[in-house]
């Protein structure tokens, strides 16, 4: 314990770190887990604790383990600079207080301490410490944030704090002989607390001898002296001491029981300072004050043109520094917006950078002025990255080649989402090999006649041609006629007439810009009658794909259309590679429908036409290719709704891989019925 305050007592921002008793062979005891998740910390330092278990929370954190001895010689723990060389320290303010030689460790603990190589590294900055001659001494300094501990926040600021809680009582907390459980648990207990916006006084204090300090109860009574916000005034704790014991510290400090509930409020302005006498409660839930969320930093902002290739940030420092050290910048700025929060990509913005949430931060020398280039990767490349340090090689498939171009027509693509556009194209798409196939299945396994396999030869041998249909045939099979407008306005189709060659036999399209008074027949050129409606009194209107929506039809590109336009109706924050051929390190093949960057996200998955066609087989080889490629987010789609059961059964294979699961289908992929009409 001594050890590892020495050294929080030498880095700037030492209060705020947690120092977690752990024991051998055991994992973290869930209230000191919590600790470590809500402080926020870089990295964890091996304090005389057993190696082996604390490579386990190391791992399971997510984070580096560094010997103590290498604390300040590499790694992330080392990017701190001493309190000392923060311009905050001013010279105006009295020598910090810190733990007598060989002191009690609620001194320790209080007030901070320092090593022989410490101290001296620390005089070298021009500015003295102090060691009381007494108990009282190291105590009282509390008070007025005296002490060398304390000062290791000045400059230090949070940036950022969610949850926290309203005004809160001071924490008086109280130590016997037996101070080793009170003394961990009130350090981790003030590495929590609020920096800012909230702070609430907290002193550790020995109970033997309060009653010889000269005036500590009015030292204790000037921190008390805070707006009437609560009730309480004082939490008085201990680990360690008798209720009995309490209560006579509590005489001793002047400090009145309080006879009504706890209260805690926030008034605008600001409530009444409070007086004498103040109260106290025992035991009351101290921890509720500091569980919150929260990131430290002093921030500044700068303005500055957005340019490729590169962006020059130029800022002063929101902290002054004075002396030599090392110390974390972070980025927070609208330009890395979508990007995803990997690494590989933090570097490509800023070499010797990574991410911390939603910030880029760059390990570096303390400075007052600072000047990087910054390059911003597109999203493209950003995905392009992240996918090459995840496969040996990659290559669009034959449907990712075809579906590409339609990508790139961001407007067009939220029309796939109109009711009825999907049906319209399914009934002009050209049905080819796999529908044959199907068909041929169907007759043989129906064992129909040979009239209907005639008929079957000649369907399919008219089928060299293009599908193409009146709008009547389209909306009979779920189409409308606003979406066939739509799909003519964006050149994904063509209007036309039909011609049936009584010479020939052909039946031909003929579009609109081709037609004449005659209705030549475009295979033989004989004059024929264009086809008139059923009522016979004008002709019939046909529609047809162009020839490449008329192949992606055929491949299946539609349905992965649909689903990328609808994540990018969620955020313009999207690249997606649609269709990937994939070659993994262990030379294992495979491949994905989808892959790419979605709101910061890296995504990949799986997008079927039929629901049907997620066996448990399909669903594991998937989920298997996501975790493979380090996604954040696995999409399961198709255009009909996915049952419950499916749903459960992936959401059991991406918990069991650390990936969050995105379902698509059915009424999810299609606007309202009343979108607008065509472009």
């Amino acid at each position: 314990m001594r050890l590892a305050i020495r050294e929080a007592s030498s880095r700037w921002g030492g209060l705020s770190e947690p120092i977690l008793p752990l024991a051998a062979g055991a994992d973290l005891e869930p209230w000191w887990d919590q600790v470590l998740e809500l402080s926020n910390v870089d990295g964890l330092v091996l304090v005389d604790a057993d190696r082996d278990s604390a490579l386990k929370v190391a791992d399971r954190s997510g984070m580096q383990l560094i010997e103590l001895a290498h604390i300040d010689r590499g790694g992330i723990t080392s990017f701190s600079i001493s309190p000392a060389n923060v311009c905050s320290w001013r010279a105006d303010l009295n020598p910090p207080v810190m733990a007598q030689v060989d002191g009690d460790l609620w001194q320790v603990v209080a007030a901070g301490d320092l090593d022989e190589p410490h101290i001296e590294a620390h005089d070298k900055t021009g500015h003295s410490l102090r060691r009381p001659d007494s108990d009282d001494g190291v105590g009282r300094a509390q008070f007025g944030s005296e002490t060398l501990i304390q000062r290791t926040l000045l400059g230090l600021d949070e940036s950022s704090a969610g949850g926290r809680a309203g005004a809160s009582p001071a924490v008086v907390w109280l130590c016997g002989d037996k101070m080793f459980e009170d003394c961990v648990y009130y350090w981790n207990l003030r590495a929590l607390a609020p920096v800012g916006w909230g702070a609430f006084p907290m002193v550790l204090l020995p109970v033997h001898g309060l009653k010889s300090w000269l005036n500590l109860s009015q030292a204790l009574h000037g921190l008390l002296a805070r707006p009437d916000e609560f009730t309480p005034d004082v939490i008085l704790m201990s680990l360690s001491l008798s209720e009995e014991e309490l209560d006579q510290a509590a005489s001793a400090l002047d400090l009145l029981r309080s006879t009504v509930p706890p209260r805690s409020t926030r008034s605008w302005p600001p409530a009444d300072i409070r007086t004498a006498p103040f109260t106290y409660l025992i035991d009351l839930e101290v921890r509720q004050p500091v569980v919150f969320e929260r990131t430290f930093g002093s921030s500044t902002e700068v303005e500055t043109v957005a340019a490729r290739p590169k962006t020059v940030v130029r800022a002063s420092s929101p902290v002054t520094f004075v002396g030599h050290g090392k110390t974390m910048v972070s980025f927070a700025s609208s330009l890395l917006d979508g990007l995803p929060r990997r690494d590989p990509v933090a570097e490509m913005v800023v070499s010797n950078a990574h991410w911390k949430g939603n910030a880029l931060r760059i390990a570096t020398v303390a400075q007052r002025q600072y000047l990087w280039e910054l390059t911003v990767p597109t999203l493209r490349e950003a995905a392009e990255r992240l996918l090459s340090q995840t496969v040996s090689s990659y290559s669009l498939s034959d449907k990712g080649r075809l579906g590409t171009p339609l990508c790139e027509q961001h407007e067009g693509l939220q029309h796939l989402r109109q009711p009825g556009m999907v049906e319209s194209i399914a009934c002009l798409t050209t049905p080819r090999s796999n529908d044959l196939l199907k068909e041929l299945e169907r007759v043989r396994a129906e064992g129909m006649p040979g009239a209907a396999l005639e008929q079957l030869a000649i369907n399919w041998g008219q089928r060299s041609e293009r599908v193409f249909k009146s709008a009547v045939d389209v909306i009979g099979l779920g189409g409308s006629l606003v979406t066939l407008e739509t799909l003519v306005g964006l050149g994904w189709a063509q209007r036309g007439l039909e011609v049936k060659c009584g010479v020939c036999g052909v039946r031909s399209f003929v579009t609109l810009s081709n037609t004449n008074s005659t209705g030549t027949c475009p295979g033989c050129f004989s004059n024929q009658q264009y086809t008139p409606s059923t009522n016979g009194r004008q002709l019939e209107l046909k529609y047809r794909l162009s020839t490449f929506v008329d192949r992606c039809g055929d491949q299946g590109m539609i349905p992965p259309l649909l689903v990328i336009a609808t994540l990018r109706a969620e955020s313009e924050d999207l690249h997606v590679l649609p269709g990937v051929n994939l070659v993994f390190p262990d030379n294992q093949v495979s491949e994905t429908d989808i892959f790419g960057v979605h709101n910061g996200k890296v995504i990949a998955g799986e997008i079927k036409t039929l629901a049907a066609m997620f066996t448990q087989q399909q669903l594991e080889h998937d989920v298997d290719t996501s975790k493979r490629l380090g996604v954040d987010m696995h999409i399961m789609a198709s255009l009909d709704p996915i049952p419950a059961s499916t749903v459960v059964a992936a959401r059991a294979l991406c918990d069991a891989s650390g990936l969050e699961l995105r379902t698509l289908s059915g009424k999810e992929l299609r606007l309202p019925a009343a979108w607008s009409s065509p472009p």
